[in-house]
């Protein structure tokens, strides 16, 4: 499962494997620097605040993803089949 989200960084990024993985690879220490302040949060608060802005970055998330995503190109009709 933890190699599904290299391989879609990859596609979205045919041309540069290198820095598709550099991409995915850094949203780990990102996520953990918004993870600790939002976690105090929840501490303040109540822990249903953790599920609740969980919740709310998964489709924030999601809507990124989808909002996102390449477009699909019309494949190419070679000359032979043209003519």
């Amino acid at each position: 499962m933890s190699g599904l989200g290299i391989s879609y960084m990859q596609d979205l990024l045919p041309h540069a494997p290198g820095r598709a993985t550099t991409l995915f690879s850094n949203t780990f220490p990102a996520g953990q620097l918004m993870a600790g302040p939002l976690l105090g949060l929840a501490q303040q608060f109540s822990y249903r605040l953790a599920f609740g802005i969980g919740a709310a970055m998964c489709t924030t998330g999601l809507l990124i993803l989808l909002l996102l995503r390449p477009k699909v190109r019309a494949a190419a009709v070679p000359a032979a089949v043209a003519a």
